[in-house]
């Protein structure tokens, strides 16, 4: 199945949630503006570092949620 989203279909916000030593945390909310019904996703990454800054590993979990108007940061 050949499924890709294209840039004006949605939009995405993240935030670092914490840092400790290589391993960091990070939310995110990503939100379907153009599908109907429109549908919104919040996101959590954990991503291990390695020293040159590139990822070694990454993992994500992501839960559809009713809401499609996160608490953004300003």
């Amino acid at each position: 199945m050949d499924r890709k989203d294209e840039p004006e279909e949605y939009t995405f916000r993240w935030e670092i949630l914490a840092m400790d030593g290589d391993l960091g945390f990070v939310r995110g909310w990503t939100d379907y503006v153009n599908h109907e019904p429109p549908r919104s996703y919040g996101n959590l990454w954990v991503i291990r570092l390695a020293d040159d800054g590139r990822a070694t590993e990454y993992t994500e979990w992501y839960v559809r949620t009713r809401d499609a108007t996160p608490p953004f940061p300003e």
